[in-house]
């Protein structure tokens, strides 16, 4: 499998991933710390979002609307 054939496949099972992952978690269980000094999964998850939408902008694709103060939050 060459390496652009490798990222989009991975890519397309993110969403999946991500589904399964926190599927079964409660608000509570996505908010707490999993180790001391850590992020919650909710900010972990929300770094990522935040960070891609920057990433998207900077090579000239559409900025992502996210919702209010999202980026303070999660940025």
């Amino acid at each position: 499998m060459d390496l652009k054939s490798f990222l989009v496949e991975t890519l397309e099972k993110t969403p999946q991933m991500l589904k399964m992952t926190v599927a079964d978690m409660t608000d509570d269980e996505l908010r707490e710390r999993p180790v001391e000094m850590s992020n919650p999964a909710n900010w972990q998850i929300g770094h990522v979002i935040s960070a891609e939408a920057h990433l998207f902008a900077a090579c000239g694709m559409p900025r992502v609307e996210m919702p209010a103060a999202f980026d303070e939050v999660y940025g």
